[in-house]
């Protein structure tokens, strides 16, 4: 088999796991919707490293990279934000509008993310990051937060909480759009640490349910939200103390 397949193959898995996603989203399921979208986090993490690894790039690589990248982290989250608003019981702070706005735009900044991305010369990217944050960890820290509080509805006061995840929306598609802070390609040891530091919400997440849905909800909410949130820290470090430890 022509080596170019095997991340074309990869690729086309993180549409199809996006794809059942919105389906079972559609229908109410979230459980299902968030492990589909870890799944397809999972492909995308690996169609880049194949391609790598097998001297397989190709801009047809590239261009389905990004295009299931907006099924699965643009319009998929999107979806979900407009209907975790558009399902908020009354009264609500939030509007039908807010919901309408929340979703298209936050489906329309992970695009923007992408194409961004493409307009970057292959010579002129970083070999040790992305400029921007990178599209799928805001979609899966977004997706697991909604899912533990349906797991655990009192955990947070509803209304504090869809500030939250609107104030995460709004910052993150700034961060993808329009930001200019280096994400790192994290590999090996970092997502080890990553992976560490969200071990013991995954467990309390479990004990608090009592459901292995609750494990995945709590590690990926704080495993997406270590690398969103750890370059902005990061960031503000360098700013205080002029100073880089990376």
């Amino acid at each position: 088999m022509n080596r170019i397949w095997v991340p074309t193959l990869l690729s086309v898995g993180n549409i199809i796991c996006g794809f059942v996603a919105i389906i079972h989203q559609f229908q109410g399921n979230l459980e299902k919707t968030m492990w589909w979208t870890v799944a397809a986090v999972f492909f995308d993490a690996v169609d880049g490293v194949a391609a790598s690894r097998l001297n397989a790039k190709s801009e047809m690589g590239t261009l389905l990279d990004a295009l299931s990248d907006i099924v699965s982290f643009a319009l998929l989250p999107g979806f979900v934000l407009y209907q975790f608003f558009h399902t908020l019981p009354s009264p609500s702070h939030f509007t039908e509008t807010a919901a309408w706005v929340a979703g298209i735009g936050y489906a329309v900044a992970g695009v923007f993310r992408e194409v961004r991305f493409l307009s970057i010369p292959p010579e002129k990217q970083s070999r040790r990051g992305f400029t921007g944050l990178p599209i799928a960890p805001p979609a899966s820290l977004i997706i697991a937060l909604i899912t533990l509080n349906y797991l655990l509805p009192d955990l947070f006061p509803l209304s504090g909480f869809a500030f939250l995840i609107f104030g995460i929306a709004a910052l993150a598609a700034y961060l993808m759009t329009l930001s200019n802070i280096e994400y790192l390609r994290w590999r090996g040891w970092g997502m080890g640490l990553q992976a560490l530091g969200a071990l013991g919400f995954g467990i309390w997440g479990g004990l608090a349910t009592g459901s292995i849905h609750g494990v995945g909800a709590a590690f990926f909410a704080v495993f997406s939200a270590i690398y969103y949130l750890g370059h902005l820290f990061y960031r503000a470090y360098q700013i205080v103390f002029n100073t880089t430890i990376l």
